[in-house]
């Protein structure tokens, strides 16, 4: 009897460790998530990093909200989506469709391009996307009209962010699963994709022939006609970037299990 009361006991004990593991992939229901631009409540071992833009993703759960968390690393990348913009896609099928989502910076048509060569000076820049972007675009949501709106509004999808010293981005969202179906009980181990859309030139506007080419060491190529390209020039920042992948728009995309 006492070798059976020590195997119940050690059972439950393995049950509850390898739980409270499984659980460190979802948010628990009594976790405190602030959307405040901080993921101080995000495990590190919760991100996944797309090498080719150097941004770092992390998604989350409750019973009521879906969270991600952005870390993005690199002022080329960030001073790319600040002026041309960038839109996070959900999909319930698990399709990587860019039908539904959340469209946040918004391109910002007024902010003025980099000169050749030059390496930006992150602090007007950030001023200057503090000042313009306090909005977000919605779309495609389940039982909700294509609107946009503040970055902070009860009841609906809420975005905040922030810089450490370093010039580390943090982008947190946080999405009520009512958005992605209004049945929410049936997401429930459903596994959505997610992914972003950082745009490129090509995105935005199909007159390539007035695009400037601005290479790593600050030497023109394919111009005609003068004009800048709306896209911050590439510069040295040991991100290896080409004036190639200025040019395009990139993609990541990624697959969530919901577990209430």
């Amino acid at each position: 009897m006492r070798k059976l009361l020590i195997a119940l006991i050690a059972v439950c004990l393995f049950i509850l460790v390898n739980s409270s593991k499984a659980s460190t992939n979802f948010l628990r229901a009594d976790t405190t998530h602030e959307v405040d631009g901080n993921i101080k409540e995000w495990n590190d071992s919760s991100f996944t990093k797309d090498a080719a833009t150097n941004i770092s993703y992390a998604v989350a759960n409750t019973n009521t909200h879906l969270y991600v968390a952005l870390k993005c690393d690199g002022i080329f990348i960030q001073a790319k989506f600040m002026q041309l913009g960038m839109q996070m896609y959900i999909n319930e099928k698990g399709k990587h469709r860019q039908s539904t989502g959340i469209g946040f910076p918004i391109r910002d048509e007024n902010m003025q391009s980099l000169k050749p060569g030059e390496t930006p000076d992150m602090r007007p820049l950030k001023q200057k996307f503090v000042l313009n972007l306090l909005s977000m675009n919605l779309f495609g949501f389940d039982g909700t009209d294509d609107k946009k709106q503040g970055l902070s509004i009860e009841g609906s999808v809420n975005i905040a962010y922030s810089w450490d010293d370093a010039n580390t981005m943090y982008i947190e969202y946080s999405i009520p699963l009512t958005y992605i179906n209004s049945n929410v009980a049936s997401l429930n181990g459903k596994s959505i994709a997610i992914g972003w859309k950082v745009n490129g030139v090509e995105s935005i506007t199909s007159n390539t022939s007035s695009l400037v080419v601005v290479s790593n060491n600050g030497g023109r190529g394919g111009s005609r006609g003068g004009s800048r390209s709306p896209l911050p020039p590439s510069y040295s920042n040991n991100t290896n970037t080409s004036a190639n992948s200025m040019m395009k728009e990139q993609i990541i995309w990624s697959k969530y299990d919901i577990k209430f």
